[in-house]
């Protein structure tokens, strides 16, 4: 199964570091274990997930290698 990070964060492919970031900020405030009103398995869940996509969409060379060969040679 692929994951789109951009859907994960909530972010077009065209988005700007900055829009990386803030998008990030604001998924990791909903959706941190310690501050999600869901249980902590789904906040755990999220929040992996929301991590994942920020440490490849914030990196150039990641970001980059995504864009251009997808999640399945990322991994």
């Amino acid at each position: 199964m692929s994951k789109n990070y951009y859907d994960v964060l909530n972010l077009k492919r065209d988005c700007t570091e900055e829009e990386v970031a803030q998008s990030y900020q604001k998924m990791v405030l909903r959706w941190h274990p310690k501050f999600a009103k869901e249980d902590q398995k789904t906040a755990q869940h999220y929040f992996s997930e929301i991590s994942e996509a920020y440490e490849v969409l914030s990196s150039p060379v990641k970001r980059a290698f995504y864009d251009k060969h997808g999640w399945e040679k990322l991994k």
